[in-house]
């Protein structure tokens, strides 16, 4: 039997994307290869052993800048309608649909090693631009009973915990439906492996699953093949059905649904972080190739020998080093000289005029384009240049740090929206597979930053002095919603020190108005009336005192006539107040 249409056509994709995959992995641990520019060169570098230097690595920053602002501080459940009666009181149902969520999610972070492996996901997502989370119930095997035994144990086929895997983009592949670019049509997982063959040489073998969606009242398939050793995976007349002999076939249905979840750094597939960084870390490795070429003969710099023509014997062989007896000899070996490497040694060379150094490559030649290689390198990833190593920038502080930071900040964040959903979705999953409902699943991430410096904590406060809550300015500042509850459940009313400001000025505006009642230029009445309208407008004046509509005209005497309010004044005599 051939491969189906699907099988082929995902392995395809998946060989093709392999290889940007490899390549990203090339730059991210340094094993990328030179380019020369002529065949002639790549053969005096590989005949002098430099091809062999461990390059200057630096296209890992980006992707280490980003992934290590990505960290999955908890996952939480949380009721599904929260707050249903807007009473701020989560009903006994809920709570206890809650504390059952939670506990099962936290059981499954503990079992699945995710402490380790959800970084490690994170990490490969941003060095390749795709990873996948596979979620799978665990079940009881070994009967057909549906009952609960005598042991307490769960009835065979009962899920009882979950497997969360970490998987790579090298073997696995989601297939978008052309159609609908936001609905999976299959993912295909493909990987090789070596058997022995009847003479005992590995022969070479490829496995491949296909996972097909619920689609259409119909539900989710599971299809598996195997090629055939030693063949062409390529060709679809090489691929068989495969029964791992676990009683259900090579192909079958489940209730499972989709078990995979892509994250990724763009639609529909994502780019590496460090993409960018691709073209300057090539210019950085052959100057580093270049200048390891080049040091050899710094140690140990050519010289020449300039023979004098009128000598008798030009090209007399003397024993000197410039011309051995025996051009077979080791240079280093125990020959007899004439020339002695004493102190106040003098040496006599026949037929040899002068002798001249060829001085080797300046090493600045390389070393400048080299910081400007690793500048551009900053400018075309958008990372700040003091990431790259205090050589090229120092570290700044307060604003300039965030400012520096702030484009690596951004992206972040928006990836904590975007994986933040992908990763809830499967964990809410792992919840519908052991059968939990009345919860959904929150992740909540360590802040990107946080305001540690005086300049910062200074802005803080300016903001809660002005009026902004004390909860929303820290969390503004990079702190989480919890630690911002938890520091602020005990200060005082936030707006207390705005009030007393006020008080403090109306203290100051009254005690001058009194200056002006005991000098005759207003009267002890218009002060009063402007002391409540400020206190309480509403109170004092009514609605329409607050839109200008029928406020109190104030009439003040500039000859110090002590009139009343309303009273009958001449033009130039007072002004009105409105």
């Amino acid at each position: 039997m051939a491969g189906t249409p699907d099988l082929m056509d995902g392995l395809r994709q998946l060989r093709e994307a392999a290889r940007e995959y490899q390549r990203a992995d090339a730059f991210y641990y340094g094993r990328t290869t030179e380019a020369y520019a002529s065949v002639r060169v790549q053969m005096l570098l590989a005949k002098q052993g430099v091809n062999n230097i461990e390059r200057f690595d630096y296209a890992h920053i980006p992707v280490d800048t980003i992934a290590n602002r990505l960290r999955i501080r908890s996952i939480a459940a949380v009721p599904e309608e929260p707050d249903v009666d807007g009473d701020g009181v989560i009903d006994a149902e809920a709570d206890e649909a809650v504390t059952a969520a939670q506990a099962a999610l936290d059981r499954t972070w503990e079992r699945n090693q995710l402490d380790a492996e959800a970084p490690d996901a994170i990490l490969k997502a941003c060095r390749n631009g795709d990873a996948y989370l596979f979620v799978w119930p665990v079940t009881v095997d070994g009967g057909a009973d549906d009952t609960v035994g005598e042991d307490g144990d769960p009835p065979s086929g009962q899920v009882v915990d979950v497997d969360v895997r970490v998987n790579g983009a090298d073997t696995v592949r989601a297939v978008y439906r052309q159609d609908d670019p936001l609905t999976i049509d299959y993912v295909i997982k493909s990987w090789t492996f070596d058997e022995p063959g009847p003479e005992g040489q590995p022969r070479q073998r490829a496995r491949a699953t296909l996972y097909y969606p619920p689609r259409g009242g119909r539900r989710a398939r599971i299809e598996r093949w195997i090629s055939q050793a030693g063949c062409d995976a390529s060709d679809s007349k090489n691929w068989d059905p495969f029964d791992p002999g676990d009683g259900r076939g090579a192909a079958f249905e489940h209730d499972h649904g989709m078990p995979w979840f892509h994250l990724r750094t763009d639609r529909p597939y994502g780019k590496p972080d460090h993409l960018h960084a691709y073209g300057p870390q090539q210019m950085i490795d052959k100057l580093v190739i270049a200048h390891a070429s080049s040091i050899d003969y710094q140690s140990f710099p050519q010289r020449v020998a300039l023979m004098d023509p009128k000598a008798d014997d030009v090209l007399g062989n003397r024993g000197d080093p410039f011309r051995p007896e025996d051009e077979d000899d080791d240079p280093e070996g125990g020959g007899t000289s004439a020339l002695s490497a004493d102190p106040s040694s003098v040496w006599k060379i026949p037929g040899v005029r002068d002798v001249k150094q060829l001085d080797p490559a300046d090493p600045s030649v390389f070393l400048a384009p080299f910081d400007r290689y690793v500048q551009a390198m900053g400018e075309a990833t958008q990372v700040a240049l003091y990431r790259f190593g205090s050589r090229f920038a120092q570290t700044p502080s307060g604003a300039a740090l965030r400012m520096a930071d702030a484009p690596t900040d951004n992206t972040a964040l928006i990836r904590h929206e975007l994986w933040g959903g992908v990763i809830a979705d499967a964990f809410e999953q792992a919840l519908r597979l052991l059968g939990i409902e009345g919860a959904r699943v929150e992740v909540k991430w360590a802040p990107v930053a946080s305001v540690t410096d005086l300049e910062g904590w200074q802005v803080i406060q300016a903001k809660i002095t002005a009026g902004v809550p004390a909860k929303v300015a820290l969390m503004e500042a990079g702190y989480t919603a919890e630690q911002a509850a938890d520091w602020t459940k005990d200060w005082p009313d936030p707006g207390i020190e705005r009030r007393l400001a006020v008080v403090v000025k109306l203290g100051d505006a009254v005690q001058r108005l009194g200056a002006g009642v005991s000098l005759g230029v207003i009267s002890e009445a218009i002060v009063g009336q402007l002391v409540r309208w400020v206190v309480d407008p509403r109170a004092a004046g009514g609605e329409e005192m607050l839109t200008g509509v029928g406020a109190p005209q104030l009439a003040i005497d500039a000859n110090r006539t002590g009139q009343e309010a309303g009273g009958d004044t001449r033009p130039g005599d007072g002004v009105d107040a409105g």
